[in-house]
């Protein structure tokens, strides 16, 4: 490799963690979903509000099961005035 540090592809990509392929599923997972709205119609401004609204509840309850981080009034508070906040937007 260049500047020869003596890593190699395959040293690299076994460090990787579980968590590395399925980051990249969920990427691919958002790019469809982006796609599979605008074929359908949506508009792209609320859909992608409705994306995002849902990644970040799915992204809380992972960091609360996976990763230990508590799930304080705070961030629930979060999370439920961002689902109010896409239902104001879906009215």
């Amino acid at each position: 490799m260049p500047g020869g540090s003596g890593r190699t592809l395959r040293g690299e990509w076994s460090k990787a963690t579980w968590t590395a392929p399925v980051f990249g599923a969920c990427l691919l997972c958002m790019d469809v979903a982006t796609l599979a709205m605008f074929r359908v119609g949506w508009d792209l401004s609320v859909g992608m509000l409705v994306l995002f609204v849902v990644l970040g509840c799915v992204l809380a309850l992972v960091g609360s099961l996976f990763y230990g981080e508590r799930l304080t009034a705070r961030r629930l508070a979060g999370i439920l005035l961002s689902v109010v906040g896409v239902v104001l937007v879906g009215m």
